[in-house]
């Protein structure tokens, strides 16, 4: 799939008709989607990525598509959870 806004990927549809699982490039930046339809419709529930920082990221979200765990690693090494109880000793300052 090719089209003007930069987005160029493959997804594979699931049996209902939805987009269950992409590879893509977004604006050069690679990235992965996980689509499920346990909720009234399909919602992205995991994604990796490298934002425009070169930041990679992982997020993992509920049947309603609100984040839950997002994992990121900078270029230069910084980490960074959300959504760990108690925060890991690694992210203190």
């Amino acid at each position: 799939m090719l089209d003007e806004r930069g987005f160029h990927g493959l997804c594979f549809d699931s049996a209902e008709g939805y987009e269950a699982v992409c590879v893509s490039t977004i604006h050069g930046r690679p990235s992965i989607q996980l689509r499920s339809n346990d909720g009234n419709s399909p919602q992205e529930r995991i994604t990796l990525g490298v934002n425009e920082s070169g930041v990679a990221t992982v997020e993992i979200r509920d049947a309603a598509g609100k984040t839950h765990v997002r994992l990121e690693v900078g270029k230069d090494g910084h980490t960074r959870i959300e959504g760990v109880s108690p925060p890991l000793t690694s992210q203190e300052p």
